[in-house]
């Protein structure tokens, strides 16, 4: 036993059971502690009203839930993976929408300034070869489908005046 000039306690060492117990416990505690606080950093990302900075807060907390994770908690782990992936597909319809509303007001100003008709199908149908990939790359399934649909009616259409 080290003398306390030499540096050292008078206290006994520790048998190794209560140091592990200890470990085990500070590792519980802590990893409550991380789950708190990503319940509330998950809540105050759902209350952000901008969505990048709801996920920079999402994927700093997934970051933490991973390094704090040594048992292999996948649950949690799934858990936040899922709620990301819903996130950027939400972001990913935002911006889908944002571009279609504002094709449709571009239409508006188009429409009433061109004199004939032949202007305003040709923009439409350039619209349409825009947006057709653009919801394929957004992963926008529904769209990619409901465009199919009009193009093929529009393609259609021309074939049977061309006959």
């Amino acid at each position: 036993m080290a003398s306390k000039e030499d540096g050292g306690t008078d206290a006994p060492p520790r048998s190794p059971e209560k140091t592990q117990t200890s470990k085990g416990e500070k590792l519980g505690d802590k990893k409550r502690d991380i789950t708190y606080q990503l319940r509330e950093k998950a809540q105050a990302s759902q209350d952000a009203k901008s969505g990048r900075e709801g996920l920079g807060i999402f994927l700093r907390n997934l970051q933490t839930i991973k390094d704090a994770n040594p048992d292999g908690e996948t649950d949690t782990l799934a858990k936040l993976q899922e709620e990301l992936q819903a996130i950027k597909d939400a972001r990913n319809e935002d911006r889908f929408l944002f571009i279609v509303v504002t094709f449709f007001l571009l239409d508006v100003v188009f429409f009433s300034v061109l004199p004939n008709i032949s202007g305003p199908i040709a923009l439409l149908a350039l619209q349409l070869l825009i947006l057709f990939p653009l919801a394929k790359r957004m992963g926008m399934q529904e769209m990619v489908e409901i465009l199919n649909k009009i193009l093929n009616r529009v393609t259609n259409h021309l074939d049977n005046k061309k006959k």
